[in-house]
């Protein structure tokens, strides 16, 4: 080729490109363009374990800067760039290229550029950040926090929460735990970890939410990482989409309706049948996929939350050409959700939706499914089996039933087509409201029971800022923190089983107690504090 490209420099803003023709039939017009490109790309949802040479940016926009260039010359670019606040640096690197402006389309010369690292740079590491436990659980989120960049830096750190007043939410650096603000040093390559503890209440069920702000001294970059526990209570949305956020069609349902729920985003983690078994209800969407739709370890789960007797609303187009076709799991298919598949029966012939007249739940009903914004392609045609009765059909017939309702050991309701896919609003709004006053009529779980037996410890036990109590007490008693003189520094009522977090604050090194007192009784624990 008669056109050279190179880069001359790259600093951490701008991009020095240059550009020469030794070819003097090749002097004239041409575009240069220069790209952002990153490899190791993770998208939830695809068969594909990583993206490599993905553009981040087209520093030049998507017409290129045009020139013309005689023979012998040298053309010099200074093409400025702002690193992306999701761009892990480490992984990106610079590419341009000239084309022909007459042509648009062939490429004369390409060339590649390494990305230094900038003078002050951090990012984010975090695998879960939503969990489902058992009431009285601990729960802790850990967070990497990496500098890239030359220079240590000095990040800041703060810690808003959300939570029953039985919780306590705390979060600690490699120094100290907190309650609402921090800082951290990190060395430039370092890697330290910022730790977030859900401490729930063990007499009874609700849900929790942190947030964490961390900010360069340096450069005022700044991130927020959310994190959430839920022990159970109202309703569990399972969040199967693969990252396509259909669950915000039922989460505005449920806000309309006035509901208590807690979503758990399934790619994290697959939630356990107890913890399942926590909420009066499941909602489990799958979106759009043909592949991983419901994985084996989702259908043990489910298997066992149904035989304990469990309450689930699923919905989703191709679970059946999952379980059945993918031979995931089709006895999942008939035992469980109660229906018979065939490969032909992966895409209904009507996107036209009807209830069953003096269904419970439909009757009345008639709307389409194909909301701008979804997917309603291969809208599973289901055939209910084993008790197990349509309650929507695809058209004005009913040769094609779209959904089913089954009452047995457990209650279940199963669309082929996904309830984000139907198109009015009020639709869903009043459809799902039907759903769950069906799902629920057996009534909601039973209370926790309170403890048998009396009980107190402290851990960790010496400590240096934070301890956590834990109690168990079947009446009604106080818990008090007392010094070495027997000064009460605090005191609360308790019952039941829980945990009380301790943040010793300005007090002293020393030896403290911990007093569990109810009528005719009193146990006490020594607690160290070390400063």
């Amino acid at each position: 080729t008669p056109v050279g490209l190179w880069f001359e420099d790259v600093t951490s803003e701008t991009a020095y490109v240059a550009v020469t023709i030794d070819d003097a039939s090749a002097a004239g017009s041409y575009r240069l363009f220069v790209l952002v490109l990153e490899n190791g790309i993770i998208l939830p949802g695809t068969s594909i374990d990583e993206y490599n040479w993905t553009v981040r940016d087209m520093l030049t926009g998507t017409t290129g800067e045009p020139f013309t260039i005689s023979y012998g010359e040298t053309l010099s670019f200074a093409i400025p760039y702002e690193i992306g606040s999701d761009w892990i640096i480490t992984n990106c690197e610079l590419a341009a290229f000239v084309d022909d402006d007459s042509t648009n389309h062939t490429i004369y010369q390409g060339c590649h550029g390494t990305i230094p690292p900038p003078d002050y740079y951090f990012l984010l590491h975090t695998d879960e950040t939503s969990s489902l436990a058992d009431p009285g659980d601990e729960v802790v989120f850990y967070i990497g926090v990496e500098n890239n960049g030359i220079n240590g830096d000095t990040i800041d750190i703060h810690l808003e929460t959300d939570a029953p007043s039985g919780w306590t939410i705390n979060a600690c650096t490699p120094d100290i735990c907190f309650l609402d603000d921090a800082y951290m040093y990190v060395a430039s390559g370092d890697v330290d970890t910022v730790s977030v503890h859900f401490y729930t209440d063990a007499s009874e069920t609700g849900s929790g939410s942190a947030t964490l702000t961390f900010t360069s001294r340096a450069t005022s970059r700044e991130y927020e990482v959310d994190f959430s526990v839920s022990t159970g209570g109202g309703i569990l949305v399972v969040d199967d989409d693969q990252d396509q956020d259909y669950e915000d069609y039922i989460t505005g349902a449920l806000d309309e309706l006035g509901k208590n729920y807690s979503v758990f985003d399934r790619s994290t983690a697959v939630p356990t049948a107890s913890s399942m078994g926590n909420f009066d209800a499941v909602i489990w969407l799958t979106g759009w996929h043909w592949d991983d739709v419901l994985t084996t370890e989702d259908v043990s789960v489910l298997s066992t939350y149904l035989d304990d007797g469990g309450k689930l609303f699923i919905h989703g187009t191709d679970i059946g050409w999952d379980l059945v076709a993918n031979a995931v799991s089709p006895s999942f298919m008939t035992d469980y959700l109660k229906s018979d598949w065939e490969t032909s029966d992966d895409s209904a012939s009507s996107h036209n939706v009807y209830g069953v007249s003096g269904d419970p739940i439909t009757d009345g009903f008639s709307f389409s499914i194909e909301r701008t914004g979804t997917s309603s392609r291969y809208a599973d045609i289901l055939h209910p089996r084993d008790g197990a009765e349509p309650i929507l059909y695809y058209g004005t017939g009913t040769s094609e039933c779209a959904g089913l309702r089954y009452a047995g050991t457990y209650r279940l309701i199963y669309f082929g087509f996904g309830f984000e896919s139907i198109e009015d609003d009020r639709d869903q709004v009043d459809l799902l409201g039907n759903v769950l006053d069906w799902l629920l009529e057996s009534g909601i779980s039973d209370a926790k029971k309170l403890p048998e037996h009396f009980s107190l410890s402290v851990s960790p036990n010496p400590f240096n800022a934070v301890c956590r109590i834990d109690y168990k007490i079947p009446e009604q008693g106080e818990l008090s923190i007392l010094d070495i003189s027997g000064r009460n520094l605090i005191s609360q009522k308790v019952e039941g089983t829980g945990k009380f977090l301790w943040n010793a604050g300005d007090e002293p090194s020393g030896i403290y107690f911990a007093r569990l007192r109810w009528n005719g009784g009193l146990q006490e624990k020594k607690i160290i504090l070390l400063k």
